[in-house]
């Protein structure tokens, strides 16, 4: 069976229609809809969730034989009523016939691609189609299809390459944070070996040598110094918010040995111009790294990492449990270094083999991800996670281009 199709919806600055596939809609929804109806219900059902999932889940992550439902009728009336406001029924009924004409030509169906001013940023996953006759837990657009989004004021890289690997931040009061990077390393080393070249993982403070971290040092390495040979920058650590303050005060708050460091994230907006030397991948698991203040904001990690000049960013909507974080990153990774091929392949992934390399879509390495923890342990907690990049980026394993530092 062929891949997706990528749909391209997209909605410019100041204008009143939605754009889907070239064709204009009526957009019935504002900026305000967003900020204080849609993304706050979906990061409160969230949270309930983080909850549940910390009090009754066994070992951090099963939920089966644990009643869901009041949850999962409250998710889906709240995705509902935003489906059908963001899309009005000539968009809806324009999206079932793309779909029906790619499952026709023996494809897999589509794939999303969200453009839209950052304001205009919605918890896509949560969406719900209001015209099933029948409640499918898996039609929730988080669990149904590959979804990226960016922004009109972004750069929009198509690829990510590895080059030699991963560079992680931990926090060291976080349980499963180090063993989070020593699966990642373990992981690494089965891509060394059936790529016949050294790809690693590398803890920011050994990379930096020479005395204590600091914030203007951590993020002078990331945009000069010829030691940033990573394709992934991988942070398993806290988002920390003040009591009172603005989004722009939340900080990444992570550990160099015993120091504490905290990088903020007006920091990280003040010094743009310096930006990521290789556009890696940028994995923010760390609470609640979309939305640093109980409101969701313009200003995020995300679009702060955009801008810093992160190729894609994947982000929580919520704070994540330690253990669930750990574990999401470990089975992500797990697709994104294609370390189940022959899974891959029967899943019917977006792989790519080809003489450079091996290559697989993002989003749907996150997608099948979201997927089994709902397979496997009856965990909805994966909707969280959201990819900020276009849906069709691609993950790239072969060696760095020629010309490439």
């Amino acid at each position: 069976m062929e891949g997706r199709r990528t749909v391209q919806v997209m909605l410019y600055p100041g204008a009143s229609n939605l754009m889907l596939e070239g064709m204009q809609f009526p957009r019935n929804f504002t900026e305000g809809d967003i900020a204080k109806d849609f993304n706050p219900r979906f990061t409160k059902l969230l949270d309930e969730l983080r909850i549940t999932v910390q009090q009754h889940a066994k070992d951090g992550l099963d939920l089966k034989g644990y009643d869901l439902s009041d949850w999962w009728n409250e998710l889906m009336q709240a995705g509902q009523m935003a489906y059908n406001t963001m899309l009005d029924q000539q968009a809806r009924q324009r999206l079932g016939n793309l779909e029906k004409n790619e499952w026709d030509r023996n494809r897999r169906g589509l794939r999303f691609t969200f453009r839209t001013p950052p304001e205009y940023c919605l918890f896509w996953e949560m969406l719900y189609d209001s015209a099933l006759l029948e409640f499918d837990k898996k039609q929730f657009w988080g669990f149904r299809y590959p979804l990226g989004r960016t922004f009109w004021n972004k750069n929009c890289s198509d690829r990510i390459d590895i080059h030699d690997g991963i560079l992680s931040a931990i926090h060291n009061q976080l349980p499963d944070s180090l063993k989070e990077v020593e699966q990642l390393t373990a992981q690494l080393a089965q891509v060394s070996d059936r790529l016949g070249r050294k790809v690693s993982l590398q803890l920011l403070d050994k990379a930096l040598t020479g005395g204590a971290l600091d914030r203007n040092e951590i993020l002078q390495f990331f945009h000069s110094d010829e030691r940033f040979q990573y394709g992934i920058v991988h942070f398993a650590c806290h988002c920390t918010s003040p009591d009172e303050g603005g989004a722009s005060q939340a900080s990444l708050c992570l550990t160099g040995g015993t120091d504490r460091i905290e990088i903020p994230l007006e920091w990280i907006i003040a010094k743009q111009a310096w930006g990521f030397r290789l556009e890696p991948l940028v994995f923010l698991n760390a609470c609640e790294s979309a939305t640093p203040t109980a409101k969701f904001q313009t200003i995020s990690f995300p679009t702060g990492m955009l801008d810093f000049g992160a190729g894609s960013v994947v982000a929580t909507a919520c704070v994540v449990p330690d253990r669930f974080a750990a574990a999401f990153a470990r089975e992500f990774y797990k697709r994104l270094l294609l370390l189940e091929t022959q899974q891959t392949v029967q899943q019917g992934q977006a792989v790519a083999s080809a003489s450079a390399g091996l290559q697989i879509n993002i989003s749907e390495a996150l997608l099948q991800t979201r997927l089994y923890f709902f397979d496997t342990y009856d965990n909805p907690l994966g909707l969280a996670y959201g990819l900020y990049a276009v849906s069709d980026q691609q993950f790239n394993m072969a060696k760095r281009r020629s010309g490439q530092s």
